[in-house]
């Protein structure tokens, strides 16, 4: 009878795992896509890669909403069970908060270890693929970006004419007026195309049979010459995506020194530990009588773990800024929810916070 039990219950809370894990990834994805599209309509990136840049990102948020989805499905579905009087029919058969731990605990188990395995292997190596397509995204957004016969705005205030552009690119016919700090650059050509280097992050404009002219608008001092074939170099990529830290191996982590490289590794720790401390919490919290209705502790636990989540921040930031000792990790930010737990069993198991000692003579 208790294993019965404790498989309909680890059922109904992967069956509602499925549902809201679902909904946060559809909210997370489509706030993403309306980024990305933001992006592509400015013609700072290639349109045929957003797919790839979505599912690449799957990883990087399953790992942050797979906590908050198991602690949401069993606070559902333990609070649907007292909300209709079943936990009244369990506890009478001798199921009690004690074995609804164990049931959360082995309900929490493969999400923990499925969180572990994202943290600390697929996570980084999604990310940092992720990266590498972003910059091949926005690097080719400027051959995208461009119209034949037409001005096209690209980047950070270049403007591009052209004749024809095939099918691989070159172009025909270009006209190129570039930005520099000291100046402005403008370039006449025949053909032209662009090189890109994903991986150094470099991009580069490939010129054939044209004049260049440098200056500053409203001066006579510009400088012209003549070329024959002649590459300028554009600005770097990688601009606004060095890779960070959540794109290391944790290898890697494991071998520095670095304050945020520490930082991170604690946090990929902690991802893991908080599913199975947000488990233990679920049950206390969603304990309510039988006219309090299923969500009545709802605001309750959205608030614990709000709190929960800002302190494993606010720990990743200072051991991020050296502010605090290595050796203290984020394993504090998971005690004051672990008491928090153990008060609520205590209350509603009626005995007092801490167990007495002893007893007077």
């Amino acid at each position: 009878m208790p294993q019965l039990l404790t498989r309909h219950i680890v059922a109904e809370s992967y069956r509602l795992l499925a549902a809201v894990g679902g909904i946060l990834v559809l909210v997370y994805l489509s706030n993403q896509l309306a980024r990305y599209l933001a992006e592509i309509a400015e013609g700072r990136l290639a349109g045929d890669l957003l797919l790839s840049l979505l599912l690449l990102k799957m990883a990087s948020v399953l790992v942050l909403l797979l906590p908050a989805a198991l602690f949401l499905s069993l606070l559902l579905g333990l609070g649907r069970m007292y909300s209709d009087s079943e936990m009244v029919a369990l506890a009478a058969c001798g199921y009690g908060p004690g074995q609804l731990l164990r049931t959360a605990l082995l309900a929490a188990l493969p999400v923990a270890a499925l969180t572990a395995l994202l943290a600390l292997f697929v996570g980084p190596r999604t990310a940092d693929l992720a990266d590498e397509v972003l910059i091949e995204a926005r690097g080719r957004a400027l051959v995208s970006a461009i119209v034949p016969g037409r001005f096209s705005q690209v980047g950070d205030g270049a403007v591009y004419h052209v004749s024809e552009v095939d099918d691989s690119g070159g172009m025909r016919g270009i006209f190129a007026r570039l930005q520099r700090p000291d100046g402005t650059v403008v370039i006449n050509a025949d053909r032209a195309r662009f090189a890109f280097d994903p991986v150094q992050g470099r991009r580069d404009l490939l010129l054939e049979e044209g004049t260049r002219y440098d200056g500053v608008p409203g001066r006579s001092d510009y400088r012209a010459f003549e070329f024959g074939r002649y590459q300028l170099r554009l600005p770097d990529l990688k601009g606004s995506t060095i890779r960070k830290a959540d794109a290391l191996s944790t290898a890697t982590l494991l071998g520095s020194d670095e304050p945020r490289h520490r930082a991170e590794l604690h946090w990929r720790i902690a991802l893991p530990v908080s599913v199975l401390v947000l488990a233990l919490l679920a049950v206390p919290i969603s304990h309510s009588q039988p006219r309090q209705g299923r969500y009545a502790r709802l605001l309750l636990a959205l608030l614990v773990y709000v709190v929960y989540v800002n302190l494993l921040g606010a720990g990743r930031t200072l051991l991020g800024s050296g502010e605090l000792a290595p050796w203290l990790g984020l394993w504090w930010a998971h005690l004051p929810p672990l008491l928090l737990a153990w008060w609520l069993l205590r209350r509603q198991l009626g005995l007092p916070f801490w167990p007495a000692t002893g007893r007077a003579a």
